[in-house]
């Protein structure tokens, strides 16, 4: 028996912490459940990293509503706190896409620093916190004008970014130094 296309492609997904406004801190593959600020309806977005897009799946009736073309081997993704926008983390073409949840469309690109892996969007929509994975950093971009604000060394291998609750905090788990680095997201001090 043979699975259609879009089934072959959410296979492709990795493990990770994701933070949402609505969901709070899970464990999830690199999907995103996402609910649609218009309607009762919910989607969740997946990163395919073996072809390089995202598909985005209507929740209630589990059909697939669009699959998007973005950068080369997305990997994390998150949502805009308006829900208007979602952003891939692309480790081979080193930045991050922009997708229109409404027109289902990449509307732009940011640059990301060497390996993006994993990344979350501060609570009021101000900053993107996103790890390189070769770089061994987080790097705080500005997602309107496209500013790197602060680059903060972590340990060997960053995964992924998860902020607490109030959005105070980043905890940064290193795969290969085997420890989490905690980042105060005020003062970009490394606390822990």
């Amino acid at each position: 028996e043979t699975s259609p296309p879009e089934e072959k492609h959410m296979r492709h997904t990795q493990l990770c912490c994701l933070r949402t406004t609505s969901i709070g801190l899970l464990l999830f593959s690199y999907s995103l459940l996402v609910p649609t600020f218009a309607s009762a309806q919910s989607h969740a977005y997946v990163t395919n990293e073996k072809s390089d897009e995202v598909t985005l799946i209507d929740t209630s009736s589990d059909k697939v509503v669009a699959t998007i073309k973005v950068g080369q081997r997305p990997r994390g993704i998150t949502v805009s706190p308006d829900g208007n926008r979602v952003y891939t983390a692309n480790g081979n073409s080193n930045d991050i896409s922009v997708i229109d949840s409404k027109k289902y469309a990449v509307v732009d690109t940011i640059p990301a620093g060497e390996d993006p892996e994993g990344l979350v969007m501060g609570p009021d929509g101000t900053r993107i916190y996103v790890v390189n994975e070769n770089g061994g950093e987080l790097l705080v971009i500005n997602p309107s004008t496209k500013e790197i604000i602060k680059r903060i060394a972590v340990g060997l291998e960053p995964e992924t970014v998860v902020l607490s609750p109030d959005g105070t905090k980043a905890y940064v788990p290193n795969e290969s130094s085997h420890n989490v680095t905690v980042v105060d997201t005020k003062t970009f001090a490394v606390t822990g």
